[in-house]
């Protein structure tokens, strides 16, 4: 009892016994100087408030001096205090024991709950290395695999943020023979305390003070070891012993299946013939990432086909098609980049599912992919493919569950509009694609096949003109879309740049790659080549197209060609020709000019409006570079 000065007025013989203190030794002493410290406690708050709120207090706290919980009831008096304690100490221990068994048991079941959800093992790893470090109230744990000899990898972790360990991280390999090696040994959780000889040294050296190891074995065959480090040397007692071996052994058990389990999903998913995964996977993948990314973000699929493989297998028989396949499949995983995905989707198909990509990276993608199976020919026959790429993102086909039909399409059409060429998916080829319109787009897209390779012939006599009239399609595309033409056209409008240049094969080679000036007879004969190329694709393109293809070399101060036309004259398709036609060649190295910077090209183009352009497709052009769509051509950033 304490009265209203906080001097010790009564002690009873329990609380005497209890302190292990003579009662005359503190009566009539203030409690605060009788018992040091007891006021920055827990206990002297729960006094003070009793006292001014005039209100009963009761807690449970722990005193230091007495290394005991001690249960109190402060009760105010007109002049004082009365306050009645009791030791509870056994009773604190007991509840934390069955509290400590009861998260055990709950952390067990939520590792067995991972393991029967067959979840991934990156998962249950940084699980077991969580729950195993709260159970122990210490800040780290890990899950470290044996890759071989010395090494460890770590394939789970888990720490406080603020103790982050250079180095150590999920994915890294340790060099540490004395740290786990003998757990692997022995088959027994040890512990190591800073100081010890061996490891204990280099655990010092790393601001650890004790950790404690369990070697996880798999089928009898050592596997790695489940880790935890503390900062307090006296950590781990035999109970955290006996704990961490029960961690250890449900971790080995679900190892032991996940890796069945790995080894079956690993022959479900997996084409056999190429390594690749497969049709079903592709499409899982697509599904994901349809569902991670927002409507109309960033998200492509392209189609890859091989042109004329039937061919590879009638001349040199199924087996040699299997090998080129197979080396088709490595190409592909070669190029592919972290953030993309590669499938075999069928029997000379290929899908890449392209997270984050927006139509023109999808494009760059697609030109690696082509590059990469192009490049050199396949196996001892020598093999030559190319290919054909469909590409489709989000915001073009406008719902994830047309993306990848939208793709395809596209593929058909490249197959259609001459192979080993990219077409990126536009509205406008739904129309054509339809099953009643197919069978005719068939014939006409053959026939401007036969077209679009001729006009590949002559842009590859001259290697810095390869694929020109490609990016001239493109980039009038760009344009046409830019100045708000309905996507019909715009298809059309592709077709015809794509055959721009087809009257060139009229030309003599010796004119035509000739790299200096060119004498007026031989000028003359240059400017035939866009009569001559409107005759050729006459009676396959509509009327318009063949207007667009003659006069794409029109200028508006009539010193063009064929027909001198002059202003309004000249038909619109063949002015955004005109514009894409020359860019490109201003940015392309040719034998008798060397290439200049996109925005100097622009600026020169912007020079010669009403001479040699029309102002509305130049502004398209000013705007499509100014927002950074023109960087394929681009000579700086090549």
């Amino acid at each position: 009892m304490l009265d209203r000065d906080w001097r010790l007025v009564y002690v009873n013989e329990q609380a005497q016994r209890l302190w292990r203190r003579d009662r005359e030794a503190v009566l009539g002493r203030v409690v605060w100087d009788a018992f040091p410290g007891l006021g920055e406690t827990a206990i002297g708050v729960g006094f003070m408030q009793a006292r001014g709120t005039q209100r009963v207090v009761s807690l449970v706290a722990w005193y230091e001096p007495l290394r005991g919980w001690f249960s109190l009831r402060m009760s105010p008096l007109r002049d004082g205090l009365l306050v009645s304690f009791h030791d509870v100490t056994e009773l604190k221990r007991t509840q934390e024991e069955l509290e400590q068994l009861s998260s055990e048991q709950a952390s067990l079941h939520r590792i067995a709950d991972v393991i029967a959800r067959q979840r991934p093992n990156d998962e249950l790893f940084e699980l077991v290395a969580r729950e195993a470090a709260r159970l122990q109230r210490v800040e780290s744990a890990a899950v470290v695999r044996w890759v071989g000899g010395e090494r460890f990898e770590v394939v789970g972790y888990w720490t406080a943020l603020a103790l982050r360990v250079p180095g150590f991280h999920t994915g890294a390999i340790l060099s540490t023979p004395a740290a786990f090696g003998h757990a692997l040994a022995t088959d027994a959780p040890e512990v190591v305390r800073a100081g010890d000889p061996g490891f204990g040294r280099q655990l010092h050296r790393a601001g650890r003070r004790a950790l404690l190891h369990a070697p996880i074995a798999v089928d009898g065959v050592p596997w790695g070891a489940l880790v935890l480090t503390s900062d307090r040397h006296d950590a781990f007692d035999g109970v955290a012993l006996e704990r961490h071996a029960r961690f250890a052994d449900l971790l080995a058990v679900a190892i032991t299946n996940a890796e069945a389990r790995a080894r079956l999903m690993r022959l479900a998913s997996t084409d056999s013939l190429t390594g690749l995964a497969n049709h079903r996977v592709f499409h899982e993948r697509l599904r994901e990432e349809i569902a991670a990314t927002e409507p109309g973000g960033p998200l492509a699929v392209a189609v890859l086909g091989l042109d004329r493989f039937r061919d590879v297998n009638d001349m040199y028989g199924h087996l040699a098609g299997d090998a080129v396949l197979a080396a088709v499949g490595d190409r592909l995983a070669g190029v592919v980049e972290a953030d993309q995905f590669v499938a075999r989707i069928g029997g000379d198909e290929f899908g890449m599912v392209l997270p984050g990509h927006s139509a023109l990276r999808a494009h760059a993608a697609a030109e690696r992919a082509q590059e990469a199976i192009s490049s050199r020919p396949f196996g001892p026959d020598q093999v030559s493919l190319s290919a054909s790429v469909g590409i489709a993102d989000l915001a073009t086909a406008g719902h994830g569950d047309l993306l990848f039909a939208c793709a395809d399409g596209a593929l058909f059409w490249a197959k259609l509009h001459g192979r080993d060429m990219i077409c990126r998916f536009q509205p406008a080829l739904m129309d054509e694609l339809s099953p009643a319109d197919r069978a005719e787009a068939v014939v006409r897209g053959k026939t401007l096949a036969g077209i679009t390779a001729l006009a590949r012939a002559i842009d590859a006599k001259d290697p810095t003109t390869r694929k020109h009239s490609e990016r001239v399609a493109w980039l009038s595309e760009l344009l046409a879309r830019e100045c708000g033409w309905h996507e019909r056209r715009i298809r059309a409008l592709h077709e015809a740049a794509l055959a721009h240049d087809v009257g060139k094969i009229g030309i003599p080679d010796d004119i035509l790659l000739h790299d200096g000036r060119l004498t007026d007879a031989q000028y003359d004969l240059i400017k035939t080549h866009a009569g001559l190329g409107a005759e050729i694709v006459e009676g396959v393109l509509t009327a318009e197209q063949v207007e667009w293809v003659r006069s794409h070399h029109e200028r508006p101060d009539g010193t063009g060609y064929p027909r001198g036309l002059t202003g309004e004259q000249i038909p619109d398709g063949a002015a955004l020709l005109a514009v894409a036609d020359v860019l490109d060649v201003m940015t392309v190295s040719r034998p008798y000019s060397r290439p200049i910077p996109l925005g100097e090209a622009v600026d020169e183009i912007e020079r010669l409006v009403g001479a040699q352009f029309l102002p509305e497709p130049v502004a398209a052009l000013r705007r499509l570079h100014a927002c950074g769509a023109l960087r394929e051509w681009d000579v700086e950033g090549r």
